[in-house]
């Protein structure tokens, strides 16, 4: 899953990942609100559950940004089937956001925009081990 306000940024990331080919499938959500109802609603598409295992998220949006995502995240993970890597990627490399998201248990990392090859090289065998989640 992709959430960025940025319609470009999520069709360049879906591009990346889809060349690399390590998703089934690419959900792409414009905001931190509608990036939690799809959670919540658990995504039933077709009877097939297109559950996240992966989500880039965006840290700087706005309405809410990625930190009011991870908070609201916090109340809703445990209604959710299993629990999503999440990765914030931001175009800010300040320390103090790098710092912030490394003591937040729910993100598992926090990487600079543009997504690449090579974040998903780094993230997919660190996080899955058929390489092929989304």
């Amino acid at each position: 899953m992709l959430i960025d306000d940025d319609k470009l940024t999520n069709f360049v990331n879906k591009m990346v990942i889809d060349e690399a080919g390590c998703a089934h499938h690419v959900v792409r959500k414009e905001s931190v609100q509608s990036g939690l109802e799809y959670l919540s609603n658990s995504a039933l598409s077709h009877g097939v559950l297109q559950f996240p295992d992966l989500i880039f998220l965006d840290m700087d949006m706005p309405v809410q940004d990625g930190w009011k995502f991870v908070d609201n995240y916090k109340k809703l993970k445990g209604n959710l089937p299993f629990s999503p890597v999440i990765i914030m990627l931001s175009s800010f490399n300040e320390p103090a956001y790098v710092a912030k998201a490394s003591n937040l248990p729910e993100l598992s990392g926090f990487y600079n925009k543009p997504m690449s090859n090579q974040i998903l090289k780094e993230v997919i065998p660190l996080f899955f081990n058929s390489g092929d989640k989304s």
